[in-house]
């Protein structure tokens, strides 16, 4: 009898965290009304390199939104989860009403020596139009990750960073930052749409 009872407990509680949490989660983007955490919309801008070498005003595209990653791409963890994102989103804005808006996912190399423009071309720019790679200089990287409080530490010769995914606004004001590793696609989706009808 005792031992019904636990499993009886066991599996209320099993439940209770299979509901809790996404209840949790949802609760809080509605409270924020949104997926990912809300920013404070400042505005952000910096100069970046091309696989070109050709230099660029992160302002200067104003067309539409921009998703920015900052990462490397001998990354085994953090970085392929948010590439695998963004191609994700890629695709959808392919197959969806919204294929011709004009959307930008924009990775930041924070290991410019390894992220060759040739690696960058294979790996990210040439995923589709929609892709773009970026490398700065060293104080400039320096300067983004300050804004960003995106910490990059060298460990072993190997960056060690947290990874966030930010979503600007075409005037380049920061709207969302997503700080989980996993993400639902669909509510990433249910904050851009807003953006994508400005």
């Amino acid at each position: 009898m005792a031992v019904s009872r636990q499993v009886v407990l066991a599996g209320f509680l099993i439940i209770l965290t299979l509901v809790a949490v996404p209840l949790a989660l949802f609760i809080t983007q509605v409270s924020q009304g949104g997926y990912g955490l809300k920013a404070s919309n400042k505005e952000i801008d910096f100069h970046w390199q091309d696989i070109e070498g050709e230099v660029h005003q992160f302002s200067d595209w104003q067309q539409g939104t921009t998703y920015l990653f900052m990462g490397f791409l001998s990354c085994s963890e953090i970085c392929p989860v948010r590439i695998g994102q963004m191609i994700a989103l890629d695709k959808w804005l392919d197959e969806s009403p919204y294929s011709d808006s004009s959307v930008r996912f924009f990775f930041v190399t924070v290991d410019p020596q390894t992220d060759s423009p040739a690696i960058r071309r294979q790996m990210v720019d040439g995923q589709s139009k929609r892709f773009v790679s970026a490398s700065m200089s060293r104080d400039d990287l320096d300067q983004l990750q300050l804004v960003l409080r995106e910490k990059v530490a060298i460990q072993d010769g190997i960056p060690n960073h947290v990874g966030n995914l930010y979503l600007f606004s075409r005037d380049t004001s920061l709207e969302r930052v997503y700080t989980q590793w996993q993400l639902s696609i669909e509510k990433i989706q249910a904050d851009l749409i807003p953006l994508l009808s400005l």
